[in-house]
C-alpha cells in the first residue's frame, strides 16, 4: 500500500476522533545504527493505526528514551490543551522498578559474580513483580483497570515470600515498587478506570 492510499483509508478512521476523541501514544528507541527514534500511534475505539515515525537523532541525544521528556513535552501540552491526559506506560514503570532493584548491592553482587542459588532467592521474590509486568505487556486485554489491585497483591506476595525466608528483605523492595509507582503511576485516570472496572463486574 502507499503511503497517499494508507492515509485515504484512514480518512474515515479520522472522523471518528471527533466523536470519540483519540489516544496518542508515543514510543521512543533507539535504532540498530543508534538513531533515537520517537514512533507516534493513535487509538480510538475502532482500532490502532500508526501516524508517525520521527528521528530525533539530531535533537536530544542520549536523553530520548528517558521518560521524564515525555512527562515534560505531556506537561506543556496540558497548558494548552487542558484536556490531554498523560498516562505513563506501566510496563516501562515496572521495567525502571526491576532496574532499582538490580542496583542494590547484593543483587548486582549475586548477578555479577553468577551466585546461583542467590539468584534463584531473588528470582523467587521478584517474581510476584514479573508476572504484573506480563499482565500489562500483554496484548490480551485491557489491563488498566486491574493494575492497581494487581500491584498490591504482588507487593503482598513479596512480602509473604520475603518473610520466612529472608526476613524483612521485602522492605528494600517495597521502597523501590513505592518510590517509582508513587511518582509515575498513580494518577486519576488509573483510579476512575478501576472504580468503572469495578462497577462492571
Amino acid at each position: 500500500m502507499e503511503v497517499s492510499d494508507y492515509w485515504r483509508y484512514l480518512e474515515d478512521y479520522f472522523k471518528t476522533w471527533e466523536e470519540y476523541g483519540c489516544t496518542l501514544m508515543c514510543d521512543g528507541w533507539t535504532s540498530n545504527n543508534r538513531r533515537h527514534i520517537i514512533n507516534v500511534m493513535a487509538y480510538c475505539v475502532t482500532r490502532i493505526v500508526f501516524v508517525r515515525s520521527v528521528d530525533t537523532s539530531g535533537l536530544i541525544d542520549d536523553t530520548l528514551d528517558n521518560a521524564a521528556n515525555f512527562k515534560a513535552a505531556a506537561k506543556k501540552l496540558r497548558e494548552k490543551h487542558r484536556s490531554i491526559i498523560w498516562v505513563p506506560c506501566t510496563a516501562h514503570c515496572i521495567d525502571l522498578m526491576l532496574e532499582d532493584i538490580g542496583k542494590l548491592d547484593d543483587v548486582r553482587e549475586t548477578i555479577d559474580e553468577g551466585k546461583m542459588n542467590r539468584a534463584e532467592r531473588i528470582t523467587d521474590l521478584l517474581e510476584p513483580l514479573v508476572l504484573v509486568l506480563k499482565l500489562v505487556d500483554a496484548d490480551t486485554k485491557p489491563t488498566m483497570g486491574f493494575v492497581y489491585d494487581a500491584m498490591d497483591r504482588a507487593k503482598l506476595a513479596i512480602e509473604q515470600r520475603s518473610k520466612g525466608k529472608y526476613g524483612t528483605y521485602y522492605k528494600k523492595l517495597w521502597k523501590i515498587i513505592d518510590n517509582r509507582w508513587d511518582n509515575q503511576m498513580h494518577q486519576d485516570i488509573h483510579a476512575a478506570v478501576e472504580k468503572l472496572q469495578g462497577r462492571s463486574r
